[in-house]
């Protein structure tokens, strides 16, 4: 075992330098074997992977920080979320310079919660490129000022939770996620709907594909949070065009909405869940994730899994090489 350790210390000297094969080799044994299992929840377990190895722009992933009052101690679920807690302990530990790798991962308070915080993975080059295919959206939201490469500073400072620095707007959030920028017009649509409507205690089950317990938990979860209220009230509960009332809207939008959890999660690694309407926009993300899973598969049956992960995560990348690409880009299209 001692051997191995040494080689597995020598072939990071080579790959990354002095610096990240000082930090990998002060871990102990059982300490690599836990960031080991740590990153195989996030790729088999989360859709993390489509980030490291896809065109998914950001990862956020729930963490349970109260493990001790989970009240099923040594059962599978308990051990799920040692292993996440002991992961970030030893990824936190190594203290691994991100400042020019092509990822980010961060963690954040979780609003309202102090059983859970966040992770995020965030894979930057893409990250600013959906944000500035959509800067109008953003900018609309968040300021006229607001560019992509503010918004990422943002995240890394790490100062601000991640609904926050989105201002909480299920748009922006479903764009960055990685969802499609028409679906998540559609389907963040529908869900103001909803929240609008329980807000004001009108019965809306009905025409919602849920059962009566899971309606129940979510109109318990829209009575408890606030989100992106402002909308709501400038918008005065009013529908969108070409619909008499909001009840009628929202049938229509659930009419035309999918999600991938039905058709898409059955194997893993579990591609992203999110709500679709059907487009060639939604055809060609969804194909993209099916075609991550098979390299994310490959990385998993790996007999070097946490040396290539290591490896992938510090890629190295210069944000000022992106941005020349882009005016580049912008001086052919004007011509």
């Amino acid at each position: 075992m001692r051997k191995v350790f040494l080689l597995f210390c020598i072939i990071l000297s080579v790959s990354f330098g002095k610096p990240l094969e000082s930090s990998i080799c002060t871990l102990s044994n059982q300490e690599k074997m836990a960031l080991t299992q740590f990153f195989r929840i996030l790729l088999n377990d989360m859709s993390a992977g489509y980030v490291l190895y896809g065109n998914k722009p950001i990862f956020i992933g729930a963490i349970f920080n109260k493990v001790h009052m989970y009240p099923l101690a040594g059962s599978r679920l308990h051990r799920f979320l040692v292993c996440q807690q002991e992961g970030i302990r030893v990824w936190k530990k190594l203290a691994l310079l991100q400042k020019n790798s092509k990822f980010l991962i961060q963690f954040f308070e979780t609003p309202n919660s102090t059983n859970f915080h966040t992770i995020a993975i965030i894979n930057k080059p893409v990250f600013l490129k959906v944000v500035q295919d959509n800067i109008l959206l953003f900018q609309y939201v968040l300021g006229p000022k607001t560019t992509p490469q503010t918004l990422l500073k943002k995240i890394e400072n790490g100062k601000e939770s991640f609904s926050n620095i989105f201002q909480d707007n299920k748009v922006l959030m479903g764009i960055v996620l990685g969802y499609g920028t028409q679906n998540a017009l559609s389907v963040s649509r529908a869900e103001y709907i909803e929240q609008f409507l329980y807000k004001k205690d009108q019965k809306v089950s009905t025409i919602l594909p849920y059962t009566n317990l899971e309606h129940k938990k979510r109109y318990r979860l829209y009575r408890t949070q606030e989100y992106d209220l402002n909308y709501w009230e400038s918008m005065q509960g009013k529908p969108s065009f070409g619909y008499d009332d909001l009840l009628q809207e929202l049938q229509a939008l659930r009419k035309d909405t999918k999600t991938t959890i039905k058709e898409y999660q059955k194997d893993s690694p579990k591609i992203p869940w999110f709500g679709y309407i059907e487009s060639k926009e939604t055809k060609k993300i969804i194909n993209h994730y099916l075609s991550t899973r098979k390299k994310i598969i490959q990385v998993l049956h790996s007999e070097n899994f946490l040396l290539d992960v290591l490896k992938k995560i510090m890629e190295p990348y210069s944000a000022r090489t992106l941005i020349g690409k882009e005016k580049q880009i912008e001086k052919i299209e004007e011509k």
